[in-house]
């Protein structure tokens, strides 16, 4: 709240103290996603991999060094 004295008053107004661009993360659903996260990573339930490769493997999806844009140009 900001509190402003004015032609002998004082006016409240209500301030956001957040940046609007992360508005949805203080809806009711995102907080409850947050809740129900935390609460996994307390029982120990989550995976920790040693690289990106080691965790796109786990989920099933190929990685090549072209979507990182290190594949060589074959044209030269």
């Amino acid at each position: 709240m900001f509190f402003e004295e004015k032609d002998g008053g004082i006016f409240i107004r209500p301030v956001g103290w957040h940046d609007k661009s992360q508005e949805y993360f203080w809806t009711r659903e995102w907080q409850e996603k947050m809740k129900r996260s935390k609460e996994a990573m307390d029982k120990g339930e989550y995976k920790s991999f040693d690289s990106v490769d080691d965790l796109l493997a786990d989920l099933g999806v190929e990685h090549t060094d072209e979507e990182d844009g290190n594949a060589e140009n074959s044209s030269n």
